[in-house]
Parts: C-alpha cells; sequence; structure tokens
C-alpha cells in the first residue's frame, strides 16, 4: 500500500477500536445496572472475546509502511486466520473456565462488532 494512505488508514482503524472499546465498557455497565453483574460480565467477556483479536488483527496488519501489495495481502489473509483462531480460544476459554450467561456473552460479542463497524462508517465518511 502507499506510504501515504496507509497510515491514514491506520489512525482509523485504531479510533474505531478505540470507539468499541469504550462502548464495550458503558454497554457492560449498563448491562450490569440493569440487569445484573453475571450478565454485566458476560457482555464484557463476549466483547473482550471479538475486541483482543480484532485489535491483534489491527496492530499486526498496518505495523509495516513500506511494503508491497502482494506481500500486504498475504499478510493480511495469515492475520486473519489467525484471528479466526484466537476468537475459537477464547470463546472456548471463557464458556470452559467462567460462569457466563449464553445471551450475555453473544450480546456483548455482537454489539461490539456492530459498534466497530457502525464507528467505522461514520469515522471514514463522515
Amino acid at each position: 500500500m502507499s506510504a501515504i494512505i496507509l497510515p491514514f488508514v491506520r489512525r482509523k482503524a485504531y479510533l474505531s477500536i478505540t470507539v468499541s472499546s469504550m462502548a464495550l465498557a458503558i454497554t457492560s455497565f449498563m448491562a450490569t445496572v440493569i440487569f445484573s453483574r453475571v450478565i454485566g460480565i458476560s457482555v464484557l467477556m463476549g466483547g473482550l472475546v471479538w475486541l483482543v483479536p480484532q485489535g491483534y488483527f489491527a496492530v499486526k496488519l498496518f505495523h509495516q509502511i513500506e511494503t508491497t501489495p502482494k506481500k500486504f495481502i498475504a499478510r493480511f489473509y495469515i492475520n486473519e486466520i489467525i484471528k479466526l483462531v484466537l476468537v475459537s480460544i477464547l470463546f472456548f476459554s471463557v464458556v470452559r473456565f467462567f460462569t457466563a450467561n449464553w445471551g450475555g456473552l453473544f450480546a456483548g460479542y455482537f454489539c461490539t462488532q456492530l459498534f466497530f463497524c457502525f464507528s467505522m462508517f461514520y469515522i471514514l465518511f463522515f
């Protein structure tokens, strides 16, 4: 990718991850207040299951500025596979080792993903 475009995209991706993490904290707090502590923690865990691999993906993908398009695409696919493996490991760990509410866990995962998509759309186009 171009040395001019990549820092712009990196900044936008990091900003979207930051917005998603703040929205996750607010959503988890509201779930704790409205429902219960277990559901609030489940929402937090579900959001972290999405947020940690996504953050890893963004950092690993954008850490090199000077690269050829072929190397960038190869790095993209390798990091995407690593991200999917991390998501599965984290889901397994949360389900196996923590008492989590399934609804809260999946709600946190999907809400954090939606916050990221909406923030990326807003940041890129407005």
